[in-house]
């Protein structure tokens, strides 16, 4: 290889060296300090990878573009062999901090790592990212639901003054551009319309602009999954009142729909989801190429100033005693996830922390009037805050500055996925209040090294909720704050201060897809006494109300959190109602035992008699005690009588057909010696007969004696049952009623 073709003698390589020598990256690149930095962004939508309704985020795949001016990577394209434009490494030059409010986790996205840079300063920087933000998803429509879900795009540090934003492309082709997206899945991209607008926070505005991805989503899958199937099963349960009403059978079949709906409604809840202007195209400006193109930038030479001769691993107090105050905020943004088995909560939340940096003083006279500038933060003394709690790196953006005040006032605002260690208590389940700390402490310095202190008032970041997504499962009640001091040994004491975030568990979902189901299933077998006892409909009634509610525990056992030394109060509830129903199935076949027909039973016990025909009775207020008893005697006789007659009359019968005797009157008959045999196996027969029809009526009576004492039992068995059950779920939903509204 010859010298010339060497990468020192090519022309990008001299190109690369010319632009990055004496480059600043933590400074933002305009010669004039009051210049604000324009960046274009454009957003296309590629496809829709989650919709996650129970914790109200969107996961999508965009295409995004940031376009921008560095006035310090201009050059003339004749010096270097008519090069107009070079790929240059993301991390070697300044990067506006823009990122997306809604933010809540990292995606995967690819690893992007070169930017364009034109001879004019031009740096566009395009990537593909994943992006999962917060969105407030209205389900209530589902499956004809359209969402509205908000990519807010916006510097974290720099204000309007430094950074300002616009659009790259019109408000029209953003909100109609579907050229790149993935049209086949679920939802379908209705359009995106944008606006630019500038907040206000803290006396400061910041420029942001808005994309407003509307999606809808497409009905046929749950249709024909959800709604057809329960418009079935209510058809054939309207066509089941065409069978017999006095037939076991319609019972049998309503039973069996009520089973399979509810295994249905089950089965399903998994598949339910327990919420600018137009700008002209960028003005490029030709800078030509030489040594002094920093030199008439201020903020170069005042980066210069303070950060010559800094040490950034020395704390900046002049003297040494002289405790360095941080103050923190803290603003919860969102719940994103409560762990209860591993007891670990994941919240993503705003944080801000001051603190004064006695080596990054100036004068502002001296350097244009600049009152503040952007830092890299890695430059700088940074105070080891961290929280106590902390179990696992959550995934944050990553902002790379910190704003530092000509009073040495350094601003470190970032917006933090915090994963933390919490004592969550789930025995009020689904109606429960959970109180997670974060305690914010140097780890290693002392309170005489570092001191920390409220940004705010204790009662503002008490109920500060200007921020929080409130749409998801969990309600932020209020922020608790604390500052306290401790020692570990008895010599060196440490300062804290502890944010409790207390939340609230909306209960709706979870009481529509547990609560109710296992209620109508007990409300079924509470109306099943009201079958006959002495029907066998009732016994496979019940049997099948028990297979029914065992099934429905399996499918619901993975919905319930558990903890290592606790269930939930509504898992005790599911266990109590299973064993009622038990109660309720043996109290059954317990009395079908009793009122059920057999020849062979004895007769009921006089004390049986006493304490449940008369004492029960009475005590209970249970009417027509009589009405399963024994015949009036009278009407005993009246039967016997007829019994008699009719047998009279056969005998008649049979003497008249005898011939012997048919022209001789039976009185007449009866003496004669020669008929005697005949009389007496006759008569032996006839009493026989009366014998067998006596021990008949003796049975029948006693059976109804059973029938009797059985039915009593009954109603008395279910007034036990029904107190049991109303006292059980009166007590139950009380505390669900308080714990619901308890603070």
């Amino acid at each position: 290889m010859s010298l010339d073709m060497k990468p020192k003698k090519s022309a990008l390589h001299q190109l690369t060296k010319s632009l990055l020598r004496n480059y600043r990256k933590g400074v933002r690149p305009v010669r004039n300090w009051t210049q604000s930095t324009m960046v274009y962004i454009d957003f296309i939508t590629q496809s829709i990878l989650e919709v996650d309704g129970q914790n109200q985020k969107v996961t999508l795949s965009v295409w995004y573009r940031q376009i921008w001016n560095d006035e310090f990577l201009v050059w003339d394209p004749a010096e270097f062999d008519g090069i107009n434009e070079i790929s240059l490494s993301f991390d070697a030059i300044w990067v506006p901090d823009i990122i997306i409010s809604e933010f809540v986790d990292v995606g995967s996205s690819p690893d992007m790592p070169y930017v364009y840079v034109n001879s004019s300063g031009t740096i566009k920087n395009y990537k593909p990212i994943q992006v999962v933000s917060a969105c407030s998803l209205e389900i209530y429509a589902f499956p004809f639901d359209r969402q509205n879900c908000t990519l807010t795009f916006r510097s974290w540090l720099h204000t309007v003054n430094e950074v300002n934003l616009a659009l790259w492309r019109s408000l029209e082709d953003v909100a109609n551009d579907k050229s790149a997206f993935m049209n086949e899945g679920e939802w379908e991209l209705i359009t995106v319309p944008s606006r630019y607008e500038q907040l206000h926070i803290d006396t400061r505005d910041y420029a942001q602009i808005q994309f407003n991805v509307v999606i809808r989503r497409r009905p046929l899958l749950y249709v024909v999954s959800l709604l057809i199937p329960s418009l079935f099963l209510m058809i054939v349960d309207v066509m089941s009142f065409y069978l017999p009403p006095n037939s076991g059978t319609r019972i049998t079949f309503k039973t069996s729909i009520l089973l399979g709906y509810t295994l249905f409604r089950v089965n399903i809840s998994n598949e339910l989801p327990a919420t600018a202007i137009k700008t002209p195209l960028i003005a490029t400006r030709r800078f030509t190429s030489n040594p002094s193109r920093f030199a008439n930038s201020t903020l170069v030479r005042l980066a210069d100033y303070l950060l010559t001769g800094y040490k950034r691993g020395v704390r900046p107090v002049r003297d040494w005693r002289t405790p360095t105050t941080v103050s923190i905020d803290l603003m919860v943004y969102a719940i994103l996830s409560v762990d209860e088995k591993n007891q670990v909560l994941t919240t993503y939340i705003w944080y801000r922390q001051q603190w004064k940096d006695e080596f990054l003083v100036w004068d502002p006279k001296e350097f244009d009037d600049v009152k503040q500038t952007s830092i890299l933060t890695s430059n700088l003394w940074v105070p080891d805050i961290l929280i106590n709690e902390f179990v696992d790196v959550g995934k944050s953006p990553d902002i790379p500055y910190v704003y530092v005040g000509n009073d040495g006032e350094v601003r470190n605002y970032k917006p933090i996925q915090v994963v933390t260690a919490c004592s969550l208590d789930i025995y009020n389940f689904p109606f429960d209040v959970q109180t997670c700390p974060l305690t914010f402490m140097s780890w290693l310095h002392t309170i005489k090294d570092i001191n920390i202190s409220l940004l705010r008032s204790p009662e503002e970041v008490m109920f500060d909720k200007s921020v929080f997504m409130n749409q998801g499962e969990w309600e932020l009640l209020h922020v608790l704050s604390a500052y306290s001091d401790f020692s570990i040994d008895g010599n060196d004491h440490y300062a804290e201060m502890k944010f409790s975030v207390v939340i609230r568990r909306r209960p709706l979902f979870y009481t529509v897809s547990l609560l109710l189901p296992s209620i109508f299933l007990m409300v079924m077998d509470i109306v099943g006494f009201f079958l006959p006892p002495d029907s066998g409909e009732r016994v496979s009634f019940k049997i099948t109300l028990l297979l029914g509610y065992s099934v429905f525990l399996i499918i619901v056992s993975d919905t319930l959190p558990a903890t290592a030394i606790g269930t939930p109060l509504i898992g005790v509830y599911f266990v109590v109602c299973m064993a009622l129903l038990v109660i309720s199935l043996t109290e059954t076949i317990l009395i079908v035992r009793l009122v059920h027909k057999q020849d062979l039973q004895p007769r009921v016990p006089e004390w049986v008699k006493y304490l449940v025909l008369e004492r029960a009775t009475a005590l209970f207020c249970i009417r027509n005690k009589h009405k399963f008893g024994p015949l009036h005697p009278k009407e005993v006789d009246v039967t016997q009588y007829k019994e008699n007659n009719i047998n009279s009359a056969k005998l008649n019968f049979f003497c008249c057909e005898n011939p012997k005797h048919r022209e001789k009157p039976m009185g007449m008959a009866l003496p004669l010696r020669e008929n005697t045999p005949v009389v007496d196996s006759i008569l032996h027969e006839i009493s026989s007969i009366r014998q067998y029809l006596e021990k008949r009526d003796e049975y029948r009576e006693i059976a109804k004696e059973w029938l009797q004492v059985g039915y009593v039992l009954d109603v008395l068995l279910f007034r036990v049952y029904l107190v049991a059950v109303l006292a059980y779920s009166i007590t139950l939903g009380t505390l669900w009623s308080v714990w619901q509204y308890a603070e």
